[in-house]
């Protein structure tokens, strides 16, 4: 998951200068892919666009924070839970069927 100043160093190195001529840089097209994004699984020309997007929209760079927020809340919520052993076992010989 990247962090907000990690995806908007991103946008700084972002090869088109700033001048977006595509059709889809609104918030419509951010928020569909904003678990993309965030998860960096979308390639670098896309992200460029998505956050060249989110560097001008004050509500999209706020929800690409919130999201990023949220997640780390989650992984910090659940690094102290672990699986009981009967159910790891469980899924274990489920996957290797």
């Amino acid at each position: 998951m990247k962090e907000f100043d990690e995806l908007m160093s991103k946008l700084e190195a972002c090869s088109c200068h700033g001048e977006c001529t595509c059709a889809q840089c609104g918030c419509e097209d951010l928020l569909d892919h904003l678990f993309a994004l965030v998860d960096d699984e979308i390639s670098d020309a896309d992200a460029c666009r998505l956050l060249r997007h989110g560097a001008t929209c004050s509500a999209c760079a706020t929800r690409i924070e919130e999201e990023i927020v949220v997640r780390r809340v989650i992984r910090r919520g659940c690094q102290c839970e672990e699986a009981p052993q009967s159910l790891r076992t469980k899924i274990t010989h489920m996957v290797g069927e």
